[in-house]
């Protein structure tokens, strides 16, 4: 017999709760902000708005997210995210292109 296995024959994987989905949030923060020199400018702990903001995110997004955030945090001269930092959720979103 093959290796190959049909979708009929995979495991479903059940979507992180939200608890979890806080804790993969804070998990990413603390990743960030502890391998990157920049990160000593911020807050060692993420706060619990921003933890509950990025709940509804996917793991995979939660990466990106949270560092375009602290680019923003940083401009702004913030040394913690607030939810502020997150494009809203109905914000348009910019294609490829020149406008």
């Amino acid at each position: 017999m093959g290796s190959l296995w049909s979708a009929d024959n995979r495991g479903k994987i059940k979507p992180p709760t939200f608890e979890e989905s806080r804790s993969i949030a804070r998990q990413i923060y603390a990743t960030l902000v502890n391998t990157h020199a920049w990160g000593r400018h911020f807050s060692p702990e993420l706060p619990d708005a921003v933890a509950d903001l990025l709940a509804s995110d996917t793991p995979r997004a939660l990466s990106r997210a949270l560092q375009n955030a602290l680019g923003t945090a940083a401009l702004a001269g913030r040394s913690k995210l607030a939810p502020v930092d997150f494009p809203a959720p109905d914000a348009p979103r910019r294609g490829p292109g020149f406008l």
